[in-house]
């Protein structure tokens, strides 16, 4: 199955997660949303923080720059509520990468020493409930000075 695009409104592609997500139409375990910056936060369903650009697409421009900058933000916060000591960043960008949806996005996976864990093998279906306790701790902590 290849990277789709459908019917565009203002929010990107209909069936566009992240657009769906930016809408208010898919329900979520938001982090934070800074529609000045044009950045989303929320959990994705394996349980870790993702990162995107509220705008549509895979271009690399001015909302890369957005992404990484909160995510520069966020590493500290999750390191402090998973109470890890190190992230892994993935972003798979085009179909021959095994991106799932062409938009944009950034996982930020917590890890310990010696988890082996590797992005294309991570617990999936976390349950929204949980997440949206993770993202409440989430927020409580980025409000925290640094």
């Amino acid at each position: 199955m290849g990277l789709e695009t459908r019917n565009t409104d203002e929010h990107g592609p209909d069936g566009c997660v992240v657009c769906e997500i930016v809408a208010g139409r898919e329900p979520v375990a938001l982090i934070e949303k800074d529609d000045q910056k044009g950045v989303i936060a929320f959990m994705s369903k394996e349980g870790h923080p993702l990162v995107c650009p509220t705008k549509h697409g895979n271009t690399l421009g001015d909302e890369l720059d957005a992404v990484f900058s909160f995510a520069r933000q966020l590493i500290p916060v999750v390191e402090a509520v998973y109470g890890v000591k190190g992230i892994t960043l993935v972003a798979n960008i085009g179909e021959e990468a095994d991106q799932d949806f062409e938009h944009f996005h950034l996982h930020l996976i917590p890890r310990s020493r010696g988890d082996r864990k590797i992005a294309t093998n991570l617990i999936s279906d976390v349950k929204l409930d949980e997440r949206k306790v993770i993202a409440k701790n989430l927020r409580e902590e980025l409000k925290r000075p640094r």
